[in-house]
């Protein structure tokens, strides 16, 4: 087994194949080779995947940061927007920081729902237009 030890700007939880390795910062026993981790923080509204390579003696060391990137949404109206599940407000929304990842946006005006999953990069700007037509 190597060890591999992990930082990620801002912390988050990091799981492998759907297990729990932990708390950023971490040192976790993996088999040598590549891994797909996961990063996320519900409370920052991070989900995103970074591969490691872990060496097959010593220690593997990683430093990874997380950036974010701006989305706008425009719609009806009254429309209610919420990303990840937190309400952000109403349309129009201007640059609204996330960060790198995926991501799901929710738009609802009355009985109307949108919901949209996207994933950013760090950096990117994008924009959303709603029509319930």
């Amino acid at each position: 087994m190597g060890i591999l030890d992990l930082t990620v700007e801002p912390r988050v939880e990091v799981t492998l194949n759907n297990a729990l390795l932990g708390r950023t910062p971490l040192s976790a026993s993996l088999p040598p080779g590549k891994h797909l981790l996961t990063f996320t923080n519900g409370a920052l509204g991070i989900s995103v995947s970074r591969t490691v390579t872990v060496a097959p003696t010593g220690r593997s060391a990683y430093q990874f940061f997380l950036n974010k990137a701006f989305i706008n949404v425009r719609g009806p109206a009254g429309a209610n927007v919420s990303v990840d599940g937190k309400p952000v407000g109403m349309v129009p929304v201007e640059e609204l920081d996330v960060y790198e990842g995926y991501h799901r946006l929710n738009v609802n005006v009355g009985p109307s729902h949108w919901q949209k999953t996207f994933t950013i990069e760090p950096g990117q700007r994008v924009n959303f237009d709603v029509d319930f037509q």
